[in-house]
């Protein structure tokens, strides 16, 4: 990062904070690095394309960018970071520890960011469970991290789930100290905790919950918030009852997602498989990442994959159940955030070429740079409104 900073004394400089921002409304939008590359992100000098997000993230990373190699610096990525800050419905999110992945702000730099942008959430971290996300560079440093998710034994992800509870303690103690109005939400893994179902593809969300909430626990800790990932035919939700490569499936997702609600609020059984509910119950649930992981014009059932089917055979299912389970009252009351992935997802760089999730694109980018549309499902995100969802949660009266 260069030589070493130099401040002027306290005395004589007293920065002003950037406004605080008001309560967070319920839907959000996630922002990819593949987008950036190729000038076809929502941001807000664009407005976001007219999809009117409540709030945004973009993961607070990049890579593979030709255009942005500065990005894989610590510098670069704090610099993602403060660009997005300085618009108020930007949630910033540390995507792996800098413990394991030595890009990443360290505790001590997130907390200078949230002592000049204070009140915002912050999200710790993205699929630390996953060898293809922040996971990939806890493995390689750490030789518990399991070598196949499928076939590990649950209590395999003990020891990541205590490193993760130790490593969010220092981000949490950290960025609350330098500003006490900030929320901070843990962990974005791929695995829900299913203590209700059975047959899961990835088996260890709740022995992964539990040791992190354990290591909480053990140190005396808080927590402000969960932050979860939902996607049919993953690992996130696949259960008994559902359909292995079927897409457009929200009945399994929905069932997965009221597992895992009574697994945080400690309601699953008598005893609940969730021994530290007291941490989790009556909190602010985001889904941060939604929508189908599959490639434009796929062939699922048959038929190829639009966006039209894409919206009404999943999108459209998601937002009326949220609508009706996500309000207070309803019986998932605390999801209160959601946040559809993504603007644009293909990967030119990665191999295999599996890694095109266009199928769940909000922006069109069949048509880009020509015009700037949204598609189907980006034009139904943009008028999905639920003005009670995001209540209860952060920021509301």
């Amino acid at each position: 990062m260069g030589g070493p900073k130099r401040y002027l004394p306290l005395a004589l400089w007293h920065p002003t904070p950037f406004p605080t921002p008001g309560p967070y409304g319920w839907k959000g939008i996630g922002d990819t690095w593949e987008a950036k590359a190729i000038g076809l992100d929502a941001a807000p000098a664009n407005q976001f394309w007219g999809l009117a997000p409540s709030w945004w993230y973009d993961w607070g990373y990049r890579v593979r960018d030709a255009a942005a190699q500065s990005a894989t610096s610590p510098a670069g990525t704090l610099a993602i970071l403060e660009a997005g800050l300085k618009d108020i419905g930007y949630v910033p999110m540390i995507f792996c520890p800098q413990d394991a992945a030595s890009t990443a702000p360290s505790p001590q730099q997130a907390a200078d960011l949230a002592r000049r942008y204070p009140g915002r959430v912050w999200l710790l971290f993205n699929e630390p469970d996953n060898s293809d996300q922040c996971g990939a560079s806890i493995k390689i440093k750490y030789s518990w991290f399991p070598p196949n998710p499928v076939t590990a034994n649950p209590q395999d992800w003990k020891p990541l789930g205590k490193y993760l509870g130790e490593q969010y303690a220092l981000y949490y103690n950290t960025i609350k100290a330098a500003d006490p109005a900030a929320k901070v939400f843990a962990f974005n893994p791929v695995q829900l905790p299913l203590p209700t179902l059975s047959g899961l593809y990835w088996p260890g969300g709740v022995s992964l919950w539990n040791a992190f909430l354990e290591e909480l626990t053990n140190q005396g800790q808080s927590l402000d918030g969960v932050a979860i990932h939902a996607y049919p035919s993953n690992a996130s939700t696949y259960h008994t009852g559902c359909q292995w490569f079927y897409y457009l499936e929200p009945g399994c997702v929905q069932e997965a997602l009221v597992s895992a609600y009574k697994f945080f609020q400690g309601t699953d059984a008598t005893p609940s498989q969730n021994p530290y509910a007291a941490l989790t119950r009556n909190k602010p649930i985001w889904i941060t990442e939604i929508g189908t992981l599959a490639a434009l014009n796929a062939p699922v059932q048959g038929q190829p994959l639009t966006w039209a089917r894409v919206r009404d055979g999943f999108e459209a299912p998601m937002l009326n159940w949220f609508k009706q389970s996500s309000i207070p009252g309803g019986n998932c009351a605390y999801i209160n955030g959601v946040s559809w992935f993504s603007t644009y997802c293909k990967d030119p760089n990665h191999s295999p070429p599996w890694w095109d999730y266009t199928a769940s694109n909000l922006l069109d980018h069949l048509s880009f740079p020509t015009q700037r549309r949204l598609t189907d499902v980006g034009a139904a995100w943009r008028d999905a409104s639920c003005p009670t969802c995001q209540c209860p949660g952060p920021g509301c009266p």
